[in-house]
């Protein structure tokens, strides 16, 4: 992998590597599973008010109901630096789920936008929409999800 300033505009960092998920468990009977597994943060300044974020992901982990899950994920996210108090922000994501102890399938599907404001060193506000699917192949499990979001945090 690689980490800091990759090129004059673009940092951040990248890790390629084989993961490996062992089970000792005597309740499910579950196998264990290796897999080549990515991680990844790229930020790049496309102007000086716009910074252009990917996220790339592939890992191991495990479902709701106990099951191993091998999860690759790929997001894209943009802020725009209106001026020193206002930003704004939109996001795209993309993660497929595939069970190992099963055939069940996930695609799950994002979008957001939304607006930051600082007043102050001390003070900001963020407000946002974000949409969300999920498209598996056990119709059952299928969801679309609308989500509005205001926040203040206050640092000292």
């Amino acid at each position: 992998g690689a980490r800091g300033q990759l090129l004059p505009k673009l940092r951040g960092f990248f890790k390629i590597g084989l993961r490996e998920a062992n089970f000792d468990d005597s309740v499910v009977n579950r196998n264990g599973n290796t897999s080549l597994g990515l991680d990844a943060n790229l930020k790049w300044s496309a102007t000086p008010k716009t910074l252009v974020t990917l996220t790339l992901g592939r890992d191991l982990a495990v479902g709701g109901e106990g099951d191993s899950t091998e999860n690759t994920s790929v997001a894209v996210s943009a802020n725009y630096f209106i001026n020193l108090n206002w930003s704004a922000f939109t996001s795209l994501s993309m993660t497929t789920r595939e069970f190992q102890a099963g055939t069940r399938e996930d695609e799950l599907t994002g979008f957001s936008l939304g607006a930051n404001y600082r007043l102050n060193e001390y003070w900001s506000f963020r407000g946002g929409y974000s949409y969300t699917e999920n498209d598996s192949n056990q119709a059952i499990r299928d969801f679309d999800n609308n989500s509005f979001s205001l926040s203040a945090s206050l640092r000292y």
